[in-house]
């Protein structure tokens, strides 16, 4: 029976009709497989065909230069004799070709090699095309090729011969040219002719290419040592040392000499990691800044050079004028470098380049087409945001032009966040050293969310010095030299030489669009006052001396605008004395802030809630409470606790943090925790809640309630002393859990 009746009974001619059917069908897959195997071995036999010819000419063409440079002759070519009138004619037109040919071979030699000069900036900067004589001389060439008209076969198939190749450079020039047009038609755009150049070619450079790959692989050893294990650099000249020493025993081994091979390996090993950093293109683009150590100025002062010299010139005194009356603080000091004095800073601020980092970003693959795709948010008309593209603000926000900010028009547009904290770096000790640091970095909004904050696409913009936090405006000074990159890279933008995805460069436009600090550091750097000041507000015009913290009818606020925050900034900065600047800063609470200098900056819509400090570690609740005084009105019909705890009077006998602790715990269990008990992740969460608690705290109420079944339970079974404060919460909960589940079958955890 054949497959086609599916068991069922047939006579003998349907039957055999099925049984062709089968027999076609399975012919027509065999036939599609022989096509794919034939399809591949005619593409491998081209490929193959095509090396051999290219080796023998290879081959013929060494041979010639040989004898050519040996002054050998050559033997004498025979004559060819020709037996026919046509045999001649035949004879004079491919000797005829073979002089094409050769004409064809230089000129595909000159292409290729003109295209490797492509990408170059002179090339791309050409007024005219740079190879408009190549594409004139294919041109002869192939009129040529048309004036032979013998119909022979040799004739022809050497005529198609030297027409594919001819055809083949006519299509890479003119894939050339037409990439030249579309970069003169960017490059000579009204007003990009004066836009900012920053060159990326470096970053798409090969790594290492002529080293010895024992060299490449100690290099990356001690790298991967330096960057990702926090080695010295003390350090891992250390391990270059030994694996040098390693390398050259082994070399050694079996052997009394090294052959010059060996040393030459020995000898271009690696002493310094510098070098490593500087050919793996880890050194990122930093500037050196003065600071004026006067507390009250903190005037930053950017460093000249000499041609060819790389000793950074300052100004000897802080010339920075103050309502009228210059600093004229020391900056610099005397510093003996190798015999020689030299004017060092006296305070420094390294400020690293914005546009180097931007231009990493843009250099890695896939990474660009990823900060383009965020844009797309903006056109989603879903109610439900998932990101900050998915705001008014983005989908609202207009570039230079004043088109919308997402028209990029094929230039790449991205928007930063700027964070500003402070910090100190000795641990915040209760009898510690007062130090404040500070710390600026940018965050790229484009990239996805899940790439965004991680360490390696972040960007640290400097660090401010310490050992005291700058007062006021003062922070100013630290803000200018990123103010001063973003002012470029939004007005006329910054053209890229190279990115990922665009070889022959791109023009970006970027903007800071947020500003996410804490309250206190985000206020001064935008250039409110504080929560103490009259006008407590960034956003509204309520006064603490006549609303208070506790205005709640938001219908009656008066919200701030960009317009009336930039007057009242920018008579704050022109102010002539400091009795004036004052008197404008008790009226507005505003001064005068760096970041206003971008034209699109908004400070009453960029300044956001620092999600960090007021959700995670629960600021907004301190803030409504403690700050605003803000609190529930107790609900006098409240239930009954449940679970009453009765305590003697043994916990009055502790000190008043106990007594706080103690309270804590009694609030705890006296909630319906039974609910939250029944899972795993609710146990590990009240077991984390109370192990914040003090031990003598835990220990007091396991002893209060010891007669009631409650002791504390330890991780390990065998241990019965030193108990921890993770034991004596692990016993409380399993009795609170125990004693409102008696007449209940609920989830009782296993401890480990």
């Amino acid at each position: 029976m054949s497959h086609g009746c599916h068991g069922k009974e047939v006579d003998r001619r349907t039957h055999q009709s099925h049984a062709l059917k089968d027999r076609t069908a399975q012919g027509l897959q065999q036939a599609d497989v022989l096509k794919e195997v034939r399809d591949v071995l005619v593409r491998k036999t081209t490929e193959a065909a095509g090396h051999v010819i290219e080796d023998q000419l290879d081959a013929i063409t060494h041979y010639l230069a040989a004898t050519t440079l040996s002054n050998v002759s050559l033997s004498p070519e025979p004559p060819i004799l020709p037996r026919s009138s046509s045999q001649g004619r035949t004879h004079r037109v491919l000797k005829r070709l073979s002089e094409i040919e050769a004409s064809v071979n230089i000129l595909d030699a000159e292409v290729t090699m003109e295209l490797y000069r492509s990408e170059l900036p002179s090339f791309l900067n050409s007024k005219s095309f740079p190879l408009a004589s190549l594409i004139d001389k294919c041109i002869l060439l192939d009129a040529d090729l048309v004036k032979i008209t013998s119909k022979s076969a040799a004739v022809t198939a050497a005529l198609d011969t030297i027409k594919n190749q001819l055809d083949v450079i006519a299509r890479k020039l003119q894939a050339a040219k037409k990439a030249w047009k579309e970069m003169q038609e960017v490059t000579c755009s009204p007003g990009l002719t004066s836009t900012p150049q920053y060159p990326t070619d470096h970053f798409f450079k090969p790594l290492l290419s002529a080293t010895d790959p024992l060299i490449q692989l100690c290099t990356f050893l001690v790298l991967i040592c330096q960057v990702l294990l926090g080695n010295s650099r003390r350090g891992c000249s250390f391990i270059y040392a030994m694996l040098r020493y390693i390398v050259q025993l082994c070399l050694m081994r079996g052997h009394t000499g090294l052959s010059e091979r060996d040393l030459k390996l020995l000898s271009d090993f690696p002493v310094d990691p510098r070098t490593a950093e500087k050919e793996f293109n880890l050194n990122t683009k930093a500037t050196i800044y003065a600071i004026c150590p006067n507390e009250k100025c903190h005037a930053s002062y950017k460093p000249t050079f000499d041609d060819g010299s790389p000793i950074p010139i300052y100004p000897s005194f802080c010339t920075h004028f103050h309502f009228g009356r210059p600093c004229e603080e020391p900056l610099v000091r005397p510093r003996l470098i190798s015999d020689h004095v030299v004017s060092v800073p006296i305070k420094t601020f390294v400020a690293f380049d914005v546009k180097d980092w931007i231009g990493r970003l843009l250099a890695q693959e896939g990474l660009e087409a990823k900060m383009d795709a965020a844009w797309t948010a903006c056109n989603n008309v879903e109610d439900e945001m998932h990101d900050i593209f998915d705001g008014d603000m983005l989908r609202n926000f207009k570039g230079p032009d004043g088109h919308y900010f997402s028209n990029s028009d094929g230039e790449g547009r991205y928007v930063f966040s700027l964070s500003l904290d402070f910090f100190n770096p000795l641990g915040n000790k209760q009898a510690g050293k007062k130090v404040s640091v500070g710390l600026i970095s940018l965050v790229c909004l484009n990239l996805p969310p899940e790439l965004r904050y991680k360490v390696e696409y972040m960007f640290l913009a400097g660090i401010i010095p310490g050992p005291c936090e700058p007062s006021l405006d003062k922070g100013n000074h630290y803000i200018r030299p990123i103010v001063d990159d973003f002012v470029e890279l939004w007005n006329p933008g910054v053209w890229f030489s190279r990115t990922a995805g665009r070889p022959h460069g791109r023009l970006a436009r970027c903007a800071i669009v947020c500003v996410v600090c804490d309250l206190l550091a985000a206020k001064k750097a935008a250039g409110f006052g504080s929560l103490a000041h009259t006008h407590f507000c960034h956003i509204c015009h309520c006064m603490r001396n006549t609303h208070g913290y506790g205005h709640l009818d938001q219908h009656l606020w008066r919200t701030r605008t960009n317009e009336e925050t930039r007057v009242s900034a920018q008579a704050y900065k022109d102010s002539t004395s400091e009795v004036e600047s004052d008197a404008i800063f008790a009226q507005t609470g505003i001064r005068w802030s760096e970041l206003l200098r971008l034209p699109y900056f908004d400070p009453t819509r960029f300044v956001v809630v620092d999600v960090m400090h007021n959700l995670f570690l629960g600021l907004i609740n301190k803030h409504f409470q403690d700050i605003l005084g803000i609190r529930l009105e107790k609900d006098l019909d409240q239930e009954a606790p449940a679970i009453d705890l009765a305590f003697s009077d043994r916990w009055t006998q502790l000190d008043n943090e106990d007594r706080k602790h103690v309270s804590r715990l009694i609030k705890y269990l006296s909630q319906p925790l039974n609910d939250d008990l029944k899972t795993e992740i609710g146990m590990a969460l009240w077991l984390k809640r109370l192990s914040s608690l003090r031990l003598s705290a835990l220990e007091l109420a396991c002893s209060e309630l010891q007669n009631r079944g409650c002791k504390p339970i330890p991780a390990n079974s065998r241990k019965t002393s030193r108990l921890t404060r993770a034991d004596y919460s692990r016993g409380i909960l399993e009795w609170v859990h125990f004693f409102s589940s008696v007449n209940t079958q609920y989830y009782l955890p296993t401890w480990p």
